[in-house]
């Protein structure tokens, strides 16, 4: 009897550490960069671009800003879902990529 009620809570604490493996690995993230080219031509970043990223299969949008670096991220978007990515900065022009997946690194120079 002892025994059953082992196996049974080894089996319990497999299948639940198996589960939350296999949900973890359908997220991802999206990652990027805005950087501004100068009348020099050198690139420098963007701190405070706004960056939308809408879902284009079912509802859903989230909204950021780039850091003093001009880097962002959204952590935990479905890799199944397509994205449209939105980047706008003052002094810049409006850019704009669709179907983007989750996991990818999205660069954008201006």
């Amino acid at each position: 009897m002892r025994r059953s009620y082992l196996f049974t809570s080894i089996i319990a604490a497999a299948v639940l550490v198996l589960s939350s493996v296999v949900a973890s690995a359908q997220t991802g993230q999206l990652r990027g960069s805005v950087q501004l080219v100068g009348a020099d031509g050198k690139p420098a970043p963007v701190a405070g671009a706004i960056i939308d990223v809408y879902r284009m299969d079912v509802s859903g949008e989230y909204h950021t800003k780039t850091d003093k670096k001009g880097e962002w991220v959204f952590a935990g978007l479905p890799f199944i879902g397509h994205y449209v990515v939105s980047v706008s900065a003052p002094g810049a022009s409006p850019w704009a990529r669709g179907e983007i997946r989750a996991g990818k690194e999205i660069p954008v120079r201006d």
